[in-house]
């Protein structure tokens, strides 16, 4: 197995890489009240395998848009995150958000990654929940 990666969000882990094939398999962890920030990849598509846990799902497909999916993701389910799709997860739970990630593309640089948000330098102060319309649980960043 590979280094494990510790970021603010909690941690990831390479399992394996063929940049000649274009894939990358990837362990992530996102730990309670931690979130993987509003991004978007330009040379990669993602399917993520959801194992243990769960979380609440943001994707726009229309970057010229405003339609945000939201959906709350639960252990068994996968996700396609594809190019330009701009996506974001939340683990809104009390365990920890367990995931595979199988990355597919030219490119699979770390650095592939554009950011609309940035992570809070204190999480705890900076955490809050709400309610949408749907009576869906989320949890958003206070400014």
């Amino acid at each position: 197995m590979g280094k494990i990666v510790k970021r603010k969000w909690g941690t990831y882990e390479v399992l394996k890489e063929d940049k000649g094939l274009g894939y990358k398999v990837k362990v992530l962890t996102i730990e309670p009240k931690r979130f993987l920030c509003d991004q978007l990849h330009r040379h990669r598509t993602e399917t993520w395998k959801i194992i243990e846990g769960s979380g609440r799902l943001s994707i726009l497909p229309d970057l010229n848009g405003s339609c945000w999916e939201n959906r709350h993701v639960h252990g068994g389910e996968i996700i396609e995150i594809f190019t330009g799709y701009r996506h974001r997860l939340e683990n809104d739970g009390k365990i920890p958000l367990v995931f595979v990630e199988v990355q597919e593309g030219a490119y699979l640089g770390e650095d592939d990654i554009v950011r609309f948000e940035e992570y809070p330098d204190n999480w705890d102060k900076a955490w809050d929940t709400d309610f949408d319309s749907s009576g869906i649980k989320y949890s958003y960043y206070k400014n």
